[in-house]
């Protein structure tokens, strides 16, 4: 497992989870593209997981609206909203 961005340390998990630096969205696309799940929040390379079709998981604010009616939320067999 990877993760673009660390916000919290990998000893936190139990399993190794490394930093994977990307020099551009295409390399972090082709990194996407190549993942099995993409867990993030709504930002440019869950947009990319969505558009490519990989399997994800998105933070989602539910305050700021419903998940039936919003325009940051798209209903997807593979995707899961927490």
């Amino acid at each position: 497992m990877e993760f673009r961005r660390v916000l919290f340390r990998s000893e936190d998990f139990k399993i190794n989870i490394q930093h994977y630096p990307t020099e551009d969205l295409l390399e972090l696309a082709e990194v996407i593209n190549g993942s099995e799940l993409y867990i993030g929040n709504q930002s440019v390379g869950m947009a990319i997981a969505q558009g490519l079709g990989v399997n994800f998981w998105c933070e989602h604010r539910k305050d700021n609206c419903t998940l039936e009616g919003c325009e940051t939320y798209f209903q997807r067999s593979n995707g899961f909203y927490f």
